[in-house]
């Protein structure tokens, strides 16, 4: 901690930190605030003076450059299991993000009405880039809605969530043929073969088929998107894998 700060001429940092709609909560720092901060009602620009004694400003900020995503999210969900909300609902959030958008995750869930991920994780608009359809399952539009969140939203996590009581990995296990286009989202997962190794041991238990799908969507997607993979190889992207509970709304997340 920064007890006394002294002025070194030509020595002066001005740091502007945007920060996100309370979120403030999560940049815990001693901060010597300029005077002419301006704040509104959803950003809140602090610009700060630092003085410098030979060593960079971001030693005395003590800030987390990348910050754990997947933490980010455990906590918000944790919030919706309290019922203690913090998002903001204001449609000024909607005005602002109007400029331009920068989520921070993509999350690729199910399009059950129960798995809302913006309230499973008590996240606000913008925060996340959100792909869903029956049964979680990915194909090329599903890829390329990946791919323009990575490379020009500059996204650096993937979660992939299955949930709980899916509805289409029971009619897969209940060899249900609706005559309709159901039928093919069935067919994806009838064919996947985490699925099918499953089936070859006899194996009757609903959860295992359905973490059985989300480790297939983390397959298809390292084995199909080269710029996935190559960002995941070098470290500049994480693909994560969850599961919800729907009954206690708790999402876990897998290793």
């Amino acid at each position: 901690m920064i007890q006394r700060l002294r002025y070194l001429k030509n020595k002066i940092v001005r740091v502007e930190l945007c920060l996100a709609p309370y979120g403030c909560n999560l940049i815990k720092m001693n901060i010597c605030s300029y005077k002419h901060a301006k704040v509104n009602r959803n950003k809140i620009f602090l610009f700060l003076v630092v003085f410098l004694s030979g060593c960079k400003a971001d030693e005395y900020l003590n800030v987390k450059k990348n910050p754990d995503l997947i933490q980010r999210l455990e906590e918000g969900n944790k919030r919706f299991i309290q019922g203690k909300f913090q998002n903001n609902r204001s449609p000024k959030l909607l005005e602002d993000l109007s400029k331009g958008q920068h989520p921070y995750a993509v999350v690729i869930s199910c399009s059950d009405s129960r798995i809302s991920p913006n309230v499973l994780f008590d996240t606000d608009l913008g925060d996340l880039f959100i792909i869903r359809t029956a049964g979680n399952v990915l194909d090329e539009v599903g890829l390329a809605s990946i791919e323009y969140a990575v490379e020009h939203l500059n996204t650096k996590l993937v979660v992939i969530m299955g949930h709980k009581n899916c509805g289409v990995i029971q009619s897969y296990m209940h060899d249900e043929h609706p005559n309709n286009h159901i039928q093919s989202v069935i067919n994806i997962i009838r064919d996947e073969p985490e699925e099918k190794a499953l089936r070859a041991m006899h194996d009757n238990n609903c959860v295992h088929y359905e973490l059985a799908n989300v480790e297939h969507q983390y397959n298809y997607i390292i084995t199909n998107s080269k710029l996935a993979k190559e960002r995941l190889d070098k470290g500049q992207l994480k693909i994560a894998k969850a599961y919800l509970n729907t009954v206690n709304g708790k999402i876990e997340f897998l290793k």
